[in-house]
């Protein structure tokens, strides 16, 4: 069992020592969303921590979809992701109710 913890003096550490979702992609690649809103991906290569997507995230939540699609909540909105293209899109930021999503499930 390995342990990772918050480190303000580096960069590819944890953002948090709370995590909110942890989710591991199509690829086999695990996102984390930390409680400070934060969203990262484990770096393989250096066995670090990876900030990924805009800044103004704020992930609480996280989903893939069969497509591949990635899909982040949070109290900021709703975002997805291609990882195919490297594209993030804000699919319901400054919605009423989206600054506030609890849960996402994958479509049928």
């Amino acid at each position: 069992v390995q342990t990772f913890r918050h480190d303000p003096e580096r960069r590819d550490a944890l953002a948090s020592d709370a995590v909110t979702a942890l989710h591991r992609d199509r690829a086999g690649r695990l996102w984390i969303a930390t409680g400070n809103g934060a969203l990262q991906r484990v770096d393989g290569s250096q066995g670090g921590f990876e900030r990924m997507g805009p800044a103004e995230l704020g992930v609480v939540r996280a989903i893939v979809e069969a497509d591949g699609m990635l899909w982040f909540a949070g109290n900021r909105g709703i975002w997805r992701h291609r990882a195919d293209s490297g594209e993030w899109q804000a699919v319901a930021t400054g919605v009423e109710g989206a600054e506030d999503v609890q849960a996402l499930v994958p479509s049928a």
